[in-house]
């Protein structure tokens, strides 16, 4: 490339009553090194900073050859074409461009900002480049910060895409919002269109606005500036959808001005999530079902002679899995303490006369979305130990410990012995696949041992 120092004549004046020159400070304060070439002569000259910023020697001359080696080879032949172009007096380009060096000192990539001008005069009755002169600046960390800015773009465009992601930015004292392709897209409006705050409001469900603002209130008079809620649209095609409006709001405190967020179609989820539902409480209608068939069955087939005694006991037991069966469908609204959970779940298996259970612990909750999942936990626990386990003899002792755990988790384990001796299952099957990923994914924590002195099962919430 052709780069060379401008030696401009001085000009000195006064600074705060100093002698300065006024352009070569401007440049050595912008960090811009400067050079110049005498075209006719074929002479080249850079300023002492021109030469710090190419690693070029401190004193003695500049070559073109010496120029051209540092210059990166792939860009070689643009600079090339820029010099020609500055040259010819018909085009006389004076782009500003960029390009790579290798720093002969240390072999550093840097990236160089450059800019030159020709001058033109007529030699032998031709108007020919007298000389070019011009600029250069490292801009090695601005070119580095605007490529990662740029990647940092691209990633963010690709996760809004592959998450299908909406994005919106409501100004909050004007009401107007600053809608994107994937938001229009997502209500079923043109890409370009400009669709106001109302005309998004207008799609509410009924009632959904009133839920959400209600929603919004409680969370930020929690101290909380960031509002995340499911609510239900109907679109201008008539379809009801189901998104999840996860915001923003700034400043932390009132007024707010601004808020930024995105929405997302979990319609599918949602529609999943009530299959689900549904199905379980079919269950659990068709279970209660079945044992009030079992009980009416007992009523009529139970032995004369110990019918009274022996039918009681009968149906406290299938009351007791029938409460058990409640228990594991429960709304995650309702809140228990561990206690009081596991005696309700093994209810079934303990007798007056007979009890091979223990329940150790404190009053701690189980928060209630792990209620039910701890519950199946325990019932799949307890249906074991009676097939194969404790519980299957009558020496058989079971006994289940909780506590809470410094991080505010609760630890609880189950714990046989006196029962028959018990191996590691060759493979898994669906009870240990539900005591395990199934009920308790990460960060939650199970750990089910099968060894000689019986199993035990270490279950370990921890706080969400």
């Amino acid at each position: 490339m052709l780069t060379t120092p401008l030696n401009c004549p001085p000009v000195d004046t006064m600074l705060h009553g100093l002698p300065v020159k006024p352009l070569e400070a401007a440049v050595q304060a912008a960090h811009i090194g400067v050079w110049h070439w005498d075209v006719q002569a074929g002479t080249l000259s850079y300023s002492a900073l021109a030469r710090s910023i190419l690693a070029l020697p401190d004193t003695g001359p500049v070559t073109m050859d010496m120029v051209r080696a540092l210059t990166h080879p792939e860009d070689l032949p643009v600079t090339r074409d820029i010099a020609r172009r500055a040259l010819n007096p018909d085009v006389r380009g004076s782009e500003v461009y960029s390009y790579r060096i290798n720093r002969p000192d240390n072999g550093e990539m840097r990236w160089i900002q450059a800019h030159g001008l020709a001058q033109f005069g007529v030699v032998d009755g031709v108007e020919t480049a007298l000389t070019y002169s011009g600029s250069i600046q490292d801009v090695t960390e601005r070119r580095l910060l605007r490529e990662a800015l740029a990647d940092q773009k691209e990633r963010l465009r690709l996760a809004i895409e592959a998450g299908s992601l909406a994005v919106w930015d409501l100004d909050i004292a004007t009401d107007t919002i600053s809608p994107s392709p994937e938001l229009n897209r997502l209500f079923g409006f043109p890409q370009d269109a400009t669709p106001t705050a109302d005309d998004l409001r207008r799609l509410y469900a009924p009632g959904e606005k009133e839920r959400l603002q209600a929603v919004s209130a409680a969370q930020i008079a929690a101290g909380s500036t960031k509002v995340q809620s499911e609510v239900r649209f109907v679109l201008r095609d008539g379809q009801e959808r189901t998104f999840l409006l996860r915001a923003d709001i700034q400043p932390e405190q009132p007024p707010f001005k601004r808020a930024i967020g995105v929405l997302i179609d979990v319609t599918d989820r949602v529609r999943q999530e009530q299959r689900v539902t549904t199905i379980a409480m079919e269950m659990r209608h068709r279970l209660k079902n079945a044992f009030a068939v079992i009980a009416a069955i007992a009523s009529r087939s139970w032995p004369t002679h110990d019918r009274d005694e022996g039918l009681k006991w009968f149906r406290g037991r299938l009351q007791a899995i029938s409460s058990a069966t409640d228990l594991m469908f429960q709304p995650d609204t309702e809140v228990l303490l561990v206690g009081d959970l596991a005696d309700r779940i093994v209810a079934p298996y303990r007798h007056h006369d007979h009890d091979p259970i223990v329940l150790e612990g404190s009053d701690v909750a189980v928060p209630s979305a792990l209620a039910t999942p701890v519950a199946m936990a325990l019932h799949e626990l307890a249906t074991n130990a009676v097939k194969y386990g404790a519980l299957s003899v009558p020496e058989g002792r079971v006994t289940i410990q909780w506590e809470a755990t410094p991080d505010k988790g609760i630890k609880i384990v189950w714990q046989e012995a006196g029962g028959p001796a018990v191996d590691t299952p060759v493979r898994s099957g669906f009870g240990s696949t539900l005591l395990g990923s199934a009920l308790f994914p990460a960060p939650h924590q199970i750990d089910h041992v099968f060894n000689g002195d019986g199993v035990r099962c270490t279950i370990v919430l921890r706080p969400s």
